[in-house]
């Protein structure tokens, strides 16, 4: 669980089942007669499906009776007594605490192994998040790989979403959007603990009920601004990299569009015999070195001209991918692709309506109002607005 909250406040996820209103909308058909206000319902199509030629169950209806209704108020704080049974002076707090931003799991195993996945807002801001997946194994016979990867996914050109993502042996089991942003500061906890406090009965009191959940091979991320830090780094052995090629295609590990060419020569560290005549002693074996390099005489079109369905001619937007090939000494290779990226060569369009209107804003009147003429001496302040279709920027 990733607690993002005072650690002496921190409290487990209670998951429920929805209650499926619609799986009980149509039991009034089990009512002899059928009530009048039923007739929503097709009662021979709803018992034939859920029922088919079993016994129909008997529906039991019960009549109720007013209550005259009393008021209560509940105090804030209750006056208990101390264990040596003296009265209390100061009063306990037994409000509830405030509901911190936290992300989990939770694995269950037994006779329905599954995994909970789920995410909280701080006081409750948003709903909880929360997603249910069965298991086909029960992950308490043997040891598990578990990956939560937490990455930005960015929805448009402007909007960026956060998305939690759980690996279970290397299969992506499942994914959630939406999530709230956990600060640098959040806690990463491993618990076990009892659903609902739930307590077996003790049959043996020489074997007390306990159980405990191992972990092994905790991988953690880098530290923020280090190199290598998300993915597998490559890594060569006694060999070192020669040289990094780059070329460009319409898919990834492709070069169709930009064939691979040299794009850097790596100084070479002195490690072993193979290297003694052609290394160079100023390099550092352990150094992790930031590369970059240009791409020159590339002709990327923008976009595509195709006939669409409806035979007209339509501009497509072409997709590029990046990639980068390291050559060992050996001979191995290994290559790496970029996300997909775009070539816009449109200019911006500006928002006549909002350039032609007030764009001038008198800080001292409010940060939203726009006037004419301001009274403030020493800020001014301004907006306006442009878009790109093609790039989808605003």
């Amino acid at each position: 669980m990733f607690w993002d909250g005072p650690k002496d406040e921190i409290s487990t996820f209670t998951y429920e089942e929805d209650y499926d209103w619609a799986a009980h909308v149509c039991e009034c058909c089990l009512m002899d007669p059928v009530p009048i206000d039923c007739s929503y319902c097709n009662c021979t199509e709803y018992l034939t499906n859920k029922y088919g030629n079993k016994t129909l169950p008997v529906l039991t209806t019960t009549t109720t009776t007013e209550q005259p209704v009393l008021n209560t108020t509940t105090q804030e704080y209750e006056i208990v007594n101390n264990p040596d049974g003296s009265i209390v002076e100061t009063p306990i707090d037994t409000s509830i605490p405030i509901t911190q931003t936290a992300c989990g799991i939770q694995i269950f195993s037994g006779e329905d192994p599954m995994i909970i996945t789920w995410c909280q807002s701080y006081n409750n801001t948003f709903n909880p998040m929360k997603t249910k997946m069965s298991l086909e194994f029960d992950p308490s016979e043997h040891f598990h790989d578990f990956k939560i990867e937490i990455r930005p996914e960015r929805d448009d050109a402007v909007d960026i979403s956060w998305c939690l993502f759980v690996f279970v042996d290397g299969d992506e089991l499942t994914m959630m959007c939406g999530i709230p942003y956990l600060s640098n500061k959040a806690k990463l906890v491993f618990h076990v603990w009892n659903r609902e406090n739930t307590v077996p009965e003790n049959a043996d009191m020489f074997n007390r009920f306990s159980t405990k959940a191992f972990f092994k091979d905790l991988i953690m991320p880098a530290p923020q601004g280090s190199l290598c830090r998300y993915g597998d780094p490559f890594r060569g052995g006694k060999n070192p990299v020669i040289k990094f090629e780059a070329g460009i295609g319409s898919e990834k590990l492709l070069t169709d569009v930009s064939p691979f060419i040299e794009v850097l020569t790596p100084c070479l560290p002195c490690q072993g015999m193979c290297s003694k005549y052609m290394c160079n002693s100023a390099c550092n074996l352990n150094d992790r070195t930031n590369y970059v390099f240009t791409l020159q005489d590339t002709n990327l079109a923008p976009v595509k001209t195709h006939v669409n369905e409806t035979g007209h001619l339509e501009n497509k937007t072409l997709a590029y991918y990046l990639t980068v090939k390291a050559v060992l000494g050996s001979g191995l290779e290994a290559t790496s692709s970029s996300s997909a990226f775009y070539v816009d060569d449109t200019p911006p369009v500006f928002d006549t309506d909002i350039m032609n209107s007030q764009i001038y804003i008198d800080v001292t009147q409010g940060e939203f109002t726009p006037v004419n003429y301001q009274a403030s001496t020493d800020t001014i302040k301004a907006f306006w607005r442009c878009y790109d279709d093609e790039s989808q920027v605003v």
